[in-house]
């Protein structure tokens, strides 16, 4: 048995940087031959927009043109490298994190191919297959008899489908849309970004104080197919920190904030058996509730969110997408049925620090983080204790 890791970063993030991504210091932090245990593997894989032209870094960071090609790179990484028996981590940020859990979909959708389907030459079929699936939550076991038959060849190159788990998938502020509405949507519709029973552990931290429109997150959602619905509560977890877009996943050289949420995700992803180096955290899960958020609101994107062309549906079945509220994120979405909401998420988090700070300007009478209060409000409302959704850090 080995362990198998997969790192997705973000939008113009690479691993030469000076200052890098959550990502990165993830990929740099493990430990490939830790003692006593199995061998561990990193694949990093570039952000999308990192290319060497010009062209490359415009069109792969505003309609995300690239991202295909990273998900090949990491299932080709997976094919040529998986056992049966093998833990599989999977982490990503932005639209990295997006990369990671379309990863997730597609080994669901479509399986994942053996060494021999890689030198048979099946994985342009593979990501073909994957691209003309159907929609997302539809039911794959309903395929006509015929399409099933057809599908044998391919699916002999494949491992079972019970032989592939995915220990871990981990992600910072996964970005829902490919772009800007309407130019490339359409395109990268046939990702799934759902979550699969096949997850056995699944974390996302979300950035509380982001307020640009295009970087509306993605959140999981039980959904109605009842086989997302398998999940114990305490293997999901999506909590809020403080911060916006880029103080949660890294890249910031002033990088407190950052370092707040890489030290939480190792943690969990130790708790399931990631073993990383002893320096790995060292510092980092110290909390600092004076550090000020970054200020992502460029006059672009406050011109974006004027114009309100970012605030459409997202055309992809990827939950709940939080919603903008006077202009923050709102942590939990109702459904039409208010009473049902709950029943519908994972049970949304905050982080600690967030809610102690919430809590002091509530009690001195100041408005600070209206988002929180919203929320706080929505939880009494169903009769449900706030301090049950605290993610202690």
């Amino acid at each position: 048995m080995k362990r198998l890791i997969i790192c997705c970063d973000g939008t113009w993030k690479r691993a030469d940087e000076i200052n890098v991504s959550n990502i990165e210091k993830i990929a740099r932090a493990i430990n490939p031959e830790p003692t006593g245990g199995p061998v561990q593997i990193a694949y990093y894989s570039s952000g999308v927009g990192t290319g060497a032209t010009r062209a490359d870094r415009i069109l792969g960071g505003a309609l995300g043109v690239g991202l295909d090609t990273a998900l090949v790179g990491a299932y080709r990484f997976l094919a040529l490298n998986y056992n049966p028996g093998d833990e599989v981590f999977v982490f990503g940020f932005s639209r990295g994190a997006y990369t990671a859990r379309s990863l997730v979909g597609m080994i669901v959708r479509v399986g994942l191919l053996t060494p021999r389907g890689v030198a048979r030459n099946r994985l342009v079929e593979a990501i073909d297959r994957y691209r003309n699936h159907e929609s997302p939550g539809s039911n794959v076991d309903e395929a006509p008899k015929d399409a099933a038959a057809e599908n044998e060849p391919f699916r002999a190159l494949c491992h079972s489908e019970n032989d592939v788990r995915i220990k871990f998938l981990g992600v910072f502020d996964t970005v829902g849309t490919m772009g800007i509405p309407g130019i490339s949507r359409k395109k990268y519709r046939f990702h799934d970004v759902e979550l699969s029973p096949c997850v056995e552990c699944a974390r996302q931290a979300l950035a509380l104080h982001e307020r640009r429109r295009p970087f509306v997150p993605s959140v999981w959602s039980k959904g109605s197919d009842e086989t997302y619905k398998t999940h114990d509560e305490e293997k999901v977890k999506q909590v809020w920190f403080r911060g916006v877009h880029s103080d949660i996943g890294g890249g910031y050289e002033a990088c407190t904030l950052s370092d707040i949420t890489l030290a939480w995700m190792i943690r969990e992803a130790q708790a399931c058996g990631l073993e990383f180096y002893d320096w790995a955290i060292g510092e980092k899960s110290q909390t600092d509730s004076s550090v000020k958020p970054h200020d992502s609101m460029t006059a672009w994107y406050r011109i974006a969110g004027a114009v309100e062309v970012i605030g459409r549906r997202v055309a992809h079945r990827s939950g709940p997408s939080p919603r903008f509220r006077k202009g923050f994120r709102v942590l939990e979405v109702p459904s039409t049925d208010e009473s049902k909401s709950l029943k519908g998420d994972w049970g949304i988090r905050i982080s600690a620090p967030v809610y102690k700070s919430w809590k002091r300007a509530s009690d001195a009478g100041m408005r600070d983080l209206p988002n929180v209060g919203w929320w706080i409000e929505g939880l009494q409302r169903r009769g449900i204790d706030p301090e049950t959704r605290i993610e202690l850090m």
